[in-house]
């Protein structure tokens, strides 16, 4: 599977959006982007020229493996996230949402190569498990 996280750091150096690949780059385009989809060569050799890179600055290849040990990991995670807001009193219907949130923007998360709710969800447990030491 190729990530493209490099891709988005470096737009994000260049104080650029996912949108600027517009310019270069169909909206489809740039939905697969986001969602890690194959691209054509042809396609990555638009983004190398447009910022002036490599295809190794901007994607990196991670083994289906590996993307299922995070899966996994996070699954873990998630559970114990949800029994912090089990112990908080949220609803089962609350709760269910929020799983339902958490799960697609993970799912969401990993395919565009990034952490932002893997990290956001470490961080919350380990808010919660800091405030009971």
């Amino acid at each position: 599977m190729m990530r493209y996280d490099k891709l988005f750091e470096m737009l994000k150096r260049k104080n650029m959006q996912k949108s600027d690949l517009r310019e270069i780059l169909s909206s489809k385009t740039v939905a697969k982007l986001s969602k890690g989809e194959n691209l054509t060569t042809e396609v990555i050799e638009k983004i190398c020229a447009f910022l002036q890179c490599q295809p190794g600055d901007i994607m990196e290849y991670v083994s289906v493996e590996e993307t299922k040990e995070k899966a996994l990991e996070m699954d873990g995670k998630l559970h114990d996230a949800l029994n912090l807001l089990i112990n908080q009193g949220y609803s089962k219907e609350q709760l269910q949402e929020m799983a339902n949130q958490f799960y697609n923007q993970f799912i969401e998360s990993l395919l565009a190569g990034n952490n932002a709710t893997y990290d956001a969800i470490n961080e919350m447990i380990e808010n919660n498990q800091h405030g009971k030491d």
